[in-house]
């Protein structure tokens, strides 16, 4: 899967919050949901990686450390989503 196509995937998943401040992105999350994990682990992260990049917070998912770490993504916009510059 390519990086263009990891993005895509994570584009899909409903952004319910997120903060971007002095045009840096905080964080984005999504609802914690099965089929979200499992597109995560499809992806290739690891156990290791959902530990240290997305944080699993009172049923929320995190998703700009794995999208900006491991998957390549340089920016998020509302409208956009995560793109690769």
């Amino acid at each position: 899967m390519t990086a263009q196509e990891k993005l895509d995937v994570l584009n899909s998943m409903s952004i319910d919050d997120y903060s971007v401040g002095c045009g840096d992105c905080e964080y984005v999350m999504t609802k914690d949901t099965p089929e979200k994990v499992e597109a995560l682990f499809e992806m290739g992260m690891t156990e290791e990686m959902f530990a240290d990049s997305v944080s699993q917070i009172n049923g929320w998912l995190e998703l700009s450390s794995f999208a900006f770490q491991v998957v390549g993504a340089e920016c998020w916009s509302k409208t956009d989503g995560f793109t690769l510059g």
